[in-house]
């Protein structure tokens, strides 16, 4: 990890939950890091602001899947354009490493019930799925005409302290929290693959050092699945919370474009790492109930 010690580490989307924790750990490990404080669309801004950077954490975009079928231009110009600005500007500073943060919403409605290799058929059901495989697109090019040093990391359902309070872990706890007499979410059926902050600010930094994942795409997961129900129920025996669980499930829009089952295959991303994510959903959960107390 020290090989990161000094050297100038741009960092898109830093002022969003994930960016958060990845500029702090960066910080904490000697690199010298930075924001992209334009808007991505900018491209003189951004050519600017990327002419000195060493390596790239690419993690700005827009990430509402709802909000883009509303607004598919908006995601289309800061998803896709947005990319495409950062790797030419990579391209012309002679960048060591860029790493693109992409979804596991490209899977789309034919994510199934097994396990989601990276070689797994990539579906646009929403106008944010689609601006995501025209990002990773974009990369693919530039590693392959340009020989652009750049890993695609597709990243799974994250959470951890400081996510947004739109996201059902965020009310569940906030719910079990409260002295309501009911905790109350929307769909409870969907299985998804929750992987920690702290797990995924070390895989996208294991990435960024892993020379042999130049022009891959990794999956960035638990390789574990569990309903939102079975996450509530845990989040309630953690908690000590005696309400009941109740499905609202009231939000039709949400549940057209809603995904019946998420699971990574991290076989992969451990193999070229030598590494896989080490807190549990069961560890996760306790760790953001504590720090409300």
């Amino acid at each position: 990890m020290n090989s990161l010690h000094g050297k100038d580490v741009l960092v898109t989307g830093a002022t969003g939950f994930l960016g958060r924790h990845l500029i702090s750990r960066l910080c904490a490990l000697g690199a010298e890091a930075r924001a992209l404080s334009c808007d991505l669309r900018d491209q003189e801004a951004v050519f600017e602001e990327t002419a000195d950077a060493k390596i790239i954490f690419h993690l700005g975009a827009l990430n509402d899947a709802i909000h883009s079928l509303d607004h598919p231009s908006e995601h289309f110009s800061v998803n896709a354009q947005g990319t495409l600005n950062v790797l030419q500007g990579a391209r012309q500073s002679g960048a060591e490493k860029v790493l693109l943060t992409s979804s596991a919403a490209v899977y789309g409605k034919l994510a199934g019930e097994g396990s989601l290799t990276e070689d797994h058929a990539l579906v646009a059901h929403t106008p944010y799925a689609a601006s995501k495989i025209a990002a990773e697109k974009v990369a693919e090019s530039f590693f392959v005409a340009f020989d652009v040093p750049i890993s695609v990391v597709r990243i799974f359902n994250a959470y951890g302290p400081g996510q947004s309070k739109n996201t059902v872990i965020a009310r569940i706890i906030n719910q079990c929290q409260s002295n309501q007499p009911e905790l109350k979410l929307g769909n409870l059926a969907p299985r998804r693959d929750f992987v920690f902050s702290d797990d995924i600010t070390e895989g996208l930094i294991r990435i960024s050092l892993c020379e042999k994942a130049n022009g891959e795409v990794l999956n960035l997961g638990s390789g574990d699945d569990c309903s939102i129900e079975e996450v509530a129920n845990l989040a309630m025996e953690i908690s000590g919370f005696s309400g009941r669980l109740i499905s609202t499930n009231d939000n039709n829009r949400a549940l057209s474009i809603d995904l019946d089952c998420i699971r990574s295959d991290m076989s992969k991303t451990s193999r070229l790492l030598n590494w896989k994510p080490r807190i549990s959903l069961r560890e996760g959960l306790g760790i953001l109930l504590d720090k409300l107390k």
